[in-house]
């Protein structure tokens, strides 16, 4: 099996990127995703190892709806109560993280 590590480096590295995983995902579990981070060195490594972990709540009543961890052009989140399709599981939360990514707006 080919690593896609050159492929992430290259991209991380012009582009704004993207990375989440549903709490539920038995498929490719949030743990196998962390680990995979820690390996690759780009010029936010450090930066992202450093950064804080920030509730991200979406709903006006104040219920969490995942974690997010942000260096430089890289965001990285964990959504809850979703699973392998995020869209589906969570179609709110989905829409929010995106507009959010897209737009440039914190979580």
């Amino acid at each position: 099996m080919m690593s896609v590590k050159p492929w992430f480096l290259a991209i991380v590295q012009k582009y704004k990127v993207l990375v989440y995983s549903g709490q539920l995902d038995i498929m490719i579990a949030y743990p196998l995703t962390v680990n995979f981070l820690s390996t690759v060195e780009w010029p936010e490594t450090s930066a992202f190892a450093d950064a804080p972990r920030q509730i991200w709540r979406t709903s006006e009543r104040g219920d969490v709806t995942g974690y997010v961890r942000q260096a430089g052009n890289f965001t990285e989140v964990l959504v809850r109560n979703a699973g392998h399709i995020l869209p589906y599981d969570q179609p709110d939360a989905a829409m929010d993280m995106i507009s959010r990514f897209i737009d440039g707006t914190s979580f």
